[in-house]
């Protein structure tokens, strides 16, 4: 006989944990996105963090706040950047010397340098007109900032660059950069870079230790004493909050589906699985009819899909 579905007494649902606009922080991406969102506020946000992770004094930046990219086809992938920029030559306006992105990213990925790689590639698409010559392609530098550390070698500041692997004295100048930070790092970079990455993960005044950083300070206070800021907070974190429970559930049904997928191939019947899953026994009949039409090749994405969608 199967049991009633029950939900286990340890299971926790996602808690709505609202933290004050007053709280975030400019790792947070609604704040950086608010303070970035007016172009001459963004560059002067851009600047600072550009010039103090390369070094390189920015002349002429452009910026183009939340720049979204389509894929190369309709049905490829598209990409949605926070903070973009381009640097022009001076003397001629229609010349790109260099691009940059700014991408603070508060949560883990594992496949952050594959998501770096095509980040650059559909910039790259952009960045060339037609019928120019490949020495026209600017410099693209992506700057990712991270609260966590992803070599695992506590450095403040990682620089990647393409090399020949044979011999890397050997010079490959594609133009291409990626700068992964890592705020909480202890090893390498400069007092302003250690003291901005403080800043950007904890931002408040007493953090805002130099000039520029103080006007940043400004821009923020400026956010988080709008009352319109304050109302658009509140509807987009109940948008995400609903998508985050919605997200939850889904992977609790994908690990149902493979514990089900499973059992099918040991040879069990509906009856066995759903009593030893402790399952409602027409939960798993649902599961089984269509997880069946896969075998052996189960795909639990695929069956949650189906089972949705009906």
């Amino acid at each position: 006989m199967s049991k009633q579905a029950k939900e286990p007494e340890n299971k926790q649902h996602p808690k709505r944990n609202l933290r004050p606009l007053e709280e975030l922080n400019m790792m947070d991406s609604f704040l950086f996105e608010a303070a970035t969102e007016d172009a001459e506020k963004a560059e002067k946000i851009a600047r600072i963090i550009i010039e103090r992770v390369t070094g390189h004094r920015v002349k002429n930046l452009i910026i183009e706040s939340q720049k979204s990219l389509k894929g190369i086809n309709v049905d490829k992938r598209g990409i949605r950047m926070d903070l973009y920029s381009t640097e022009k030559d001076m003397a001629n306006e229609n010349c790109l010397l260099r691009s940059y992105d700014i991408e603070p990213n508060n949560y883990y990925e594992k496949d952050l340098p594959r998501r770096n790689r095509y980040y650059q590639s559909l910039m790259d698409t952009k960045l060339l007109p037609s019928g120019a010559g490949y020495e026209k392609l600017p410099d693209v530098t992506t700057i990712w900032i991270l609260p966590y550390d992803p070599f695992d070698d506590d450095r403040i500041i990682y620089t990647i660059k393409n090399v020949v692997t044979e011999n890397e004295k050997l010079i490959y100048n594609d133009g291409v950069r990626k700068i992964f930070l890592y705020t909480k790092g202890t090893k390498g970079g400069t007092p302003e870079l250690k003291n901005l990455l403080n800043y950007m993960e904890n931002t408040r005044k007493e953090n805002a230790v130099d000039e520029e950083l103080q006007q940043i300070q400004s821009i923020v206070d400026e956010v988080k004493c709008s009352d319109e800021e304050r109302t658009r907070y509140m509807k987009i974190y109940g948008v995400i909050d609903y998508e985050k429970r919605d997200s939850y559930e889904a992977g609790h049904a994908e690990k149902l589906i493979e514990q089900v997928c499973r059992k099918i191939t040991k040879g069990k019947d509906v009856s066995q699985i759903a009593d030893e899953l402790e399952e409602d026994e027409s939960i798993i009949q649902k599961i089984y009819d269509v997880a069946t039409t896969f075998a052996p090749d189960f795909d639990a994405a695929k069956i949650y899909h189906i089972l949705h969608t009906k």
